[in-house]
């Protein structure tokens, strides 16, 4: 009777711990925790440094008397842009306000920049209608500071934030312009406030609640401005009235970092 009851508590045990295995092998496995993203809403500021990338030109454009007295070549020498390049540094602050709908986050910024920018260029070349005469053209273009007014658009994972960003551009602009040749001299200037465009990208992550570390670039387009070059004619020729306008481009690259702050 004893080795019966041994059996049947020996059999008992050995169905309980394989019905305890098959329902170990068949339970689902734990699902994984879903990602949290960092909270990004509410006001911030900050502050960037970086490089700022000029691409700026000058163009002339002839016009009154001027293929009158002289060849459509020499013309179209005189109407070749001249362009250069130049990086500086430049620093700002900024600030704005980001809404948080779970991982997508939207939000509004605006900056205000120093940047000390200035290209300048020198051609002189013999004039395609007459090998004998120099022709000789100055420019430069110049601005030191700018600022935008943007819309963000991102998504939010971990710590992180990568976000697409565009919208309006600010700054102050300025060129000169100067051509002469066999008697025939223009000059010009232009400068004010300028305003644009701008479109980038870029990503931050946080460092703790509050702070968090971001790096941007930004393409920059301001209007093209035309001023009007004044003929200065020396002598033989005193009488002919040339007419010349200068058309500035002023486009800017901007590749910095930033330090923000989150109320």
């Amino acid at each position: 009777m004893k080795r019966l009851s041994v059996m049947a508590l020996a059999l008992f045990g050995a169905g309980t711990s394989s019905f305890a295995a098959d329902l170990a092998a068949k339970a689902p496995p734990p699902k994984s925790a879903p990602i949290v993203a960092s909270n990004w809403q509410g006001f911030y500021a900050g502050v960037a440094a970086g490089a700022a990338f000029d691409g700026s030109s000058v163009q002339p454009l002839l016009g009154g008397d001027f293929l009158v007295y002289q060849s459509a070549l020499r013309k179209l020498q005189y109407e070749v842009p001249l362009g250069g390049a130049g990086t500086v540094f430049t620093g700002g602050i900024y600030g704005g306000y980001n809404w948080q709908f779970n991982t997508v986050v939207v939000g509004l910024e605006a900056d205000i920049n120093y940047a000390d920018r200035k290209t300048m260029g020198l051609s002189v070349q013999p004039s395609l209608a007459d090998p004998t005469v120099t022709l000789t053209r100055v420019y430069g273009t110049a601005g030191n500071w700018f600022g935008t007014v943007r819309g963000r658009l991102g998504w939010a994972f971990d710590k992180a934030l990568i976000y697409a960003t565009g919208g309006l551009a600010y700054g102050n602009t300025g060129a000169g312009y100067y051509a002469g040749g066999n008697g025939y001299n223009w000059l010009g200037r232009d400068q004010g406030v300028n305003w644009g465009w701008t479109v980038g990208g870029g990503g931050e992550y946080r460092l703790d609640s509050h702070w968090s570390v971001r790096a941007e670039y930004l393409y920059v387009s301001f209007q093209s401005d035309s001023f009007a070059l004044r003929f200065v004619p020396t002598a033989p020729f005193v009488s002919p009235t040339f007419v010349m306008t200068g058309t500035a481009e002023y486009n800017l690259g901007v590749a910095r970092g930033g330090l923000t702050y989150k109320f």
